[in-house]
């Protein structure tokens, strides 16, 4: 692979694409098990504990408008 063809792999849409999955991710787990820490869902889901708060906040912010 060149560096020319780096932004083959980037872009708007694969980052979008991964917060998704870490979103459905995190719902799932915590319909698991609800009293399962953003720490514990942090490594289940291979993220920083930071990155899952970050998701949960935007997950609470879209449900409860």
């Amino acid at each position: 692979m060149k560096a020319s063809d780096i932004h083959k792999l980037k872009g708007p849409g694969l980052a979008k694409k991964a917060s998704v999955k870490a979103s459905v991710k995190i719902l799932a787990l915590l319909g698991e098990d609800p009293d399962m820490t953003l720490a514990q869902v942090a490594v289940r889901v291979n993220r920083t504990v930071r990155a899952v708060e970050m998701a949960a906040a935007k997950l609470v912010k879209e449900i409860l408008p």
